[in-house]
């Protein structure tokens, strides 16, 4: 009798700090998504740290549902689907950057002085979250409206919802903009991309030195025996 109590009261007491822990990680992971936002926001407390998740995970599920439903080439062919650059905010690490093209799309590479003017580039042009909702701009260039006056390609911007923190994050939302709504970002090349930069140079008007040659060796002191 004693034994069937016990145990009674043993599950009484576990159910509910089992629930309870249940809550407390609920909402430690929603806690950890944060606040964040690019271009940084006067005055806000959100964090300005791109490196930060859940950052990386939203960048890659925007990109990737733009990209694929948007594609350059019109339509998105195994292999045949041209490459494309992707550029991302300021203060993206290396790391970041080359691991969110890898998981956008084996045709997705990192923004470089070499390939900003040689393949298309999506942009990542407004982020921002609040714990399990996130919204997201991207610009992507519209080849079938033409090019823009300058010859180069026009961009449309597209706004995604995004909503997730306790389950994967995914778009359940879309808005597209009208060519030139959103302004292009600022080009963040991939860190380490960049040529050094070159010595600097010495002032014109520095005046001419001429190399001295070596003082000769002073003579021994001691006389040979």
């Amino acid at each position: 009798m004693n034994a069937t109590l016990n145990l009674a009261t043993r599950r009484t007491l576990v159910a509910p700090l089992a629930a309870g822990l249940l809550v407390s990680a609920a909402l430690f992971a929603q806690g950890c998504t944060g606040y964040h936002s690019y271009p940084p926001i006067k005055g806000s407390m959100a964090s300005t740290n791109p490196n930060s998740p859940p950052v990386d995970e939203i960048m890659i599920v925007s990109l990737d549902w733009v990209t694929t439903r948007y594609p350059v080439g019109g339509t998105v062919i195994s292999g045949e689907t041209p490459e494309f650059a992707i550029n991302l905010p300021r203060g993206v690490r290396k790391s970041v950057y080359e691991y969110v093209a890898e998981k956008v799309s084996d045709r997705a590479r990192p923004l470089t002085p070499d390939n900003a003017d040689t393949i298309p580039v999506y942009h990542i042009a407004e982020l921002w979250v609040r714990d399990g909702l996130a919204k997201v701009t991207v610009l992507r260039p519209a080849y079938e409206l033409g090019p823009a006056p300058d010859g180069k390609p026009v961009y449309q911007g597209i706004t995604l919802r995004i909503e997730g923190g306790l389950h994967p994050w995914r778009v359940v939302r879309h808005q597209v903009w009208e060519v030139g709504t959103v302004q292009l970002p600022e080009l963040y090349y991939c860190p380490g991309s960049e040529p050094p930069p070159p010595p600097p140079e010495p002032p014109a008007d520095a005046a001419y030195e001429p190399v001295k040659p070596p003082e000769p060796p002073t003579p021994s002191a001691v006389a040979p025996e």
